[in-house]
């Protein structure tokens, strides 16, 4: 025969089971709770591990990166004075230098001369026309750092504004920083009227000559293919009487103005 428990004895005994549960039940969560925390933990080390990865990872790149620009850089700035030095270079070995010349040699026919002198006093007639014609050879010094060809030349003579003689000088190949001789035929073709006109001027500058000249040619560059443009004016002053004594020294001073095109 079974004894079966009173009410007091039952209510006791389900309270008791059930407070049981209540701290199982909050043990459990108490776990979860640690559990979840540790997981949030460990990624968040995760994730700050992967962002100092990430980290380290750029900057590792940013230094590769300014290395391969200050390497680029110091290329670029070498290329740059490479060209710069070279282009300097190339101007100073390029850039125009002014020639010196002087009056090598002077042919002419004496009796020609005879008539042109008798035409600078006033004794020719009316109205003939004077020719002389003389050759000349021209001893010229080059500076310059490069050789070229000049082409035939021509030479205009003027005095007191008016033209009394014209130049042609032929094809010469001159040298680098070197002399060389170029012959230049001159031709003089006067009027009676302007050759007593220049008897007169030169009589009362005690035989004294001024005149200029202008005169052009191409120089071609054979390792550019190129032709420069050059042209000369001189200012020249001539002892006439030198031309019956000592014709090489009728020049006794000159200065000359030298242009370049391209």
């Amino acid at each position: 025969m079974q004894i079966q428990n009173s009410e007091p004895e039952k209510e006791a005994e389900w309270r008791t089971t059930n407070d049981v549960f209540i701290e199982y039940s909050a043990e459990r969560e108490v776990n979860d709770v640690d559990v979840s925390a540790e997981a949030v933990s460990q990624s968040s080390d995760s994730m700050v591990t992967q962002e100092d990865g990430k980290s380290n990872n750029s900057l590792w790149r940013f230094r590769f990166q300014s290395r391969r620009g200050k390497r680029l850089c110091m290329g670029m700035s070498a290329c740059g004075l490479v060209v710069l030095a070279a282009l300097v270079t190339g101007v100073a070995l390029l850039w125009p230098r002014q020639p010196s010349w002087e009056l090598q040699a002077l042919e002419f026919d004496k009796d020609a001369l005879s008539s042109l002198m008798d035409s600078f006093a006033g004794n020719g007639s009316g109205n003939s026309t004077i020719v002389f014609n003389l050759t000349t050879t021209v001893a010229i010094y080059n500076p310059n750092f490069v050789g070229v060809v000049a082409e035939p030349g021509r030479f205009l003579v003027l005095f007191n504004g008016k033209p009394m003689a014209v130049g042609l000088s032929d094809e010469v190949t001159v040298p680098a920083h070197n002399s060389f001789t170029m012959p230049v035929h001159v031709n003089i073709e006067l009027s009676s009227a302007f050759a007593e006109e220049i008897g007169k001027d030169v009589t009362a500058n005690s035989f004294e000559m001024h005149v200029t000249t202008q005169g052009y040619t191409q120089v071609l560059l054979p390792w550019l293919g190129m032709k420069v443009h050059c042209e000369v004016d001189c200012s020249i002053q001539a002892g006439v009487l030198k031309l019956l004594s000592d014709p090489v020294r009728i020049i006794e001073s000159k200065s000359c103005d030298y242009s370049y095109s391209f």
